[in-house]
């Protein structure tokens, strides 16, 4: 395998052993190995070709800075080699801290390799693609800087705003070059950068939760030793209860507004990624139709879940109002069960009253038979009250049933009828065409003489 450069957009280009002609990742030009090894070999007889290959050799070893370096010096040699350009543009990127990203001065030089190649066309494609790569390389970066240090103050607005900055590299590859590669590139980065947002997000939850929970129960605790002194072990106790379901009310509420609390204010920052990716889906979509289609069968596949959780939910509703109106059946028999008991023993009650000092003069009869009727009395009440409402529930049933019945006749009568017309229609129709032939034949007789 030997080494060449595209004569279009001035890439390096490895050509395998045998191979007559390669094809450019960069521009898609199709390059004669004679072209490439030709323009690989003046470069390097160039005045700055030693320079270059230093500066090539540290890019790829990752030395930035080192690389930095010496395409800064072969463009002092050779102010127009555009290639010098594009690379110190990639090497600046990469060079990059997390407190200075040096976006604005790669896009500076990335815009003197346009201006200076040869075929500014193919250049640019190959710049948006060296964009997309570098950008693709630095983002963890980003993310590994935030996920360690997501706890400090402003650092999901921090780091989103880093992500913007970096962004906007990727919208002017964009601007270079609608590739659809590029542009899912850019949506894959906004769905990360969502991720992780969410990932710290929820990770800042529980850790803000757990503190704000543990300072909430040592003061409680440390309230209820205070309120125990001097008092009883009994005392204590019920105070210890009165703490434990004071604590985990407290755990339960610092929860739900931790949550809240971060949730709202996360929402309003990511709110610009979120619009950011609408914006590439929607290129996307204008100009791969291999996307378009794949984000229509994501739309039913939503939309389908969207009904089938509708219809779960309609399903656990009716499941709840029939247990409740179970629930209200089985607490109405209840009290009937107790009016049941109730009744008798307020009417022994009332007898023994009234007798006053005659009370022991009571018949036995009318003792024991208030005592049974007290004995079955709910079972009467309760079993009397529960088939009653079994049967009412019938009742409904079976007029729902007729209801039913009585609207599909109806249907079917009506689409009898419906056919008893057309039927009709269609007698009407050949009666009157056999008077019409009739008549014609007879007045056509009487004009021949026929009387």
């Amino acid at each position: 395998m030997s080494n060449g450069l595209c004569p279009s957009c001035g890439a390096t280009i490895n050509i395998p052993e045998g191979a007559n002609e390669v094809q450019c990742e960069y521009c898609k030009t199709l390059v004669k190995e004679e072209e490439a090894t030709r323009e690989f070999k003046e470069i390097s007889k160039a005045p700055y070709g030693s320079l270059l290959l230093i500066a090539d050799t540290a890019l790829e070893a990752g030395n930035f800075s080192e690389a930095y370096t010496y395409y800064n010096k072969v463009i002092e040699i050779s102010p127009t080699f555009a290639d010098a350009w594009l690379k110190k543009g990639i090497a600046m990127v990469r060079m990059s801290t997390i407190g200075n990203l040096k976006i604005s001065e790669a896009l500076g030089s990335w815009k003197a390799a346009m201006k200076w190649a040869k075929k500014p066309e193919t250049m640019r494609k190959r710049v948006a693609l060296e964009i997309n790569s570098t950008v693709t390389d630095f983002y963890p970066v980003l993310e590994n800087h935030f996920l360690k240090f997501r706890t400090a103050d402003d650092a999901l607005s921090e780091h989103l705003s880093r992500f913007i900055i970096l962004e906007s590299t990727m919208d002017y590859a964009i601007q270079l070059d609608k590739n659809p590669k590029i542009i899912r590139n850019a949506i894959d980065l906004c769905d990360k950068v969502l991720a992780s947002s969410n990932r710290a997000v929820s990770l800042n939850i529980e850790e803000v939760a757990e503190r704000e929970i543990q300072r909430q129960i040592d003061l409680n605790n440390r309230n209820n030793e205070i309120d125990n002194i001097g008092e009883g072990g009994f005392k204590k106790i019920l105070n210890s209860m009165d703490t434990f379901v004071k604590n985990c009310n407290v755990e339960k509420e610092i929860r739900n507004r931790a949550k809240s609390h971060i949730e709202s204010v996360t929402s309003k920052l990511i709110a610009p990624i979120k619009t950011l990716k609408s914006k590439y889906v929607a290129l996307l979509i204008e100009i791969d139709p291999i996307y378009a289609s794949e984000i229509k069968k994501e739309a039913e596949k939503l939309e389908l879940l969207k009904v089938k959780i509708a219809e779960k939910k309609e399903e656990r509703r009716k499941e709840e109002e029939k247990e409740k109106k179970k629930e209200e059946k089985k607490q109405s028999s209840f009290r009937f069960g107790c009016a049941g008991f109730l009744i008798p023993v307020v009417l022994f009650g009332l007898i023994v009253s009234a007798a006053g000092d005659n009370a022991k003069d009571i018949p036995d009869g009318v003792v024991y038979f208030l005592l049974l009727v007290c004995i079955a009395g709910p079972f009467i009440g309760y079993f009397g009250r529960k088939n009653y409402l079994k049967s009412k529930e019938n009742e409904e049933t079976e007029i729902k049933d007729t209801r039913d019945v009585n609207t599909t006749d109806n249907s079917d009568n009506s689409s009898d009828s419906k056919a008893d017309n057309t039927e009709e229609k269609k007698v009407g129709i050949i009666h009157t065409a056999s008077i019409k032939s009739i008549k014609y034949g007879v007045d056509r007789r009487y004009q021949m003489g026929w009387q």
